[in-house]
């Protein structure tokens, strides 16, 4: 799209609007990153999201994310095969401890699943690797 219109439809306060709404930095980082999507299939499946996430909202109340930080730089030098610091592996901990409640907070609507076909996609594709919390 032009970035004349997007200038004109100020979209970068819808933008920086929706980032501060978001719960966690890697949240933030997507929403400032939006643009607005011209394809019709995308659009509608992303319209159905929303609406999915907004029922579940609802009805589940938050998706809990708490202690959930960005553990990109800590798996960086793991590729590297650098020893991590005892905070970077708390961080990871407790990602991994996040990722098993998010899931849990998927799974809390199972009778319903048909209602949510999308988010019950991403939320059986979040593997919380217990046993490597152990």
């Amino acid at each position: 799209m032009l970035e004349r219109t997007l200038r004109t439809l100020e979209f970068h306060h819808i933008t920086d609007q929706l980032s501060k709404l978001c719960r966690t930095s890697f949240g933030k980082v997507k929403a400032e990153a939006l643009v607005p999507e011209t394809d019709l299939f995308l659009i509608n499946e992303s319209l159905q999201e929303t609406d999915e996430a907004v029922k579940k909202l609802y009805r589940s109340g938050s998706i809990p994310f708490r202690g959930m930080k960005n553990i990109t730089s800590p798996l960086n030098r793991l590729r590297i095969e650098a020893i991590l610091s005892p905070g970077e592996l708390l961080d990871i901990a407790r990602f991994l401890d996040g990722c098993r409640s998010v899931k849990a907070y998927g799974g809390q609507d199972e009778t319903d699943e048909a209602a949510y076909r999308i988010l019950s996609d991403y939320f059986g594709s979040i593997e919380p690797l217990v046993q490597l919390t152990k």
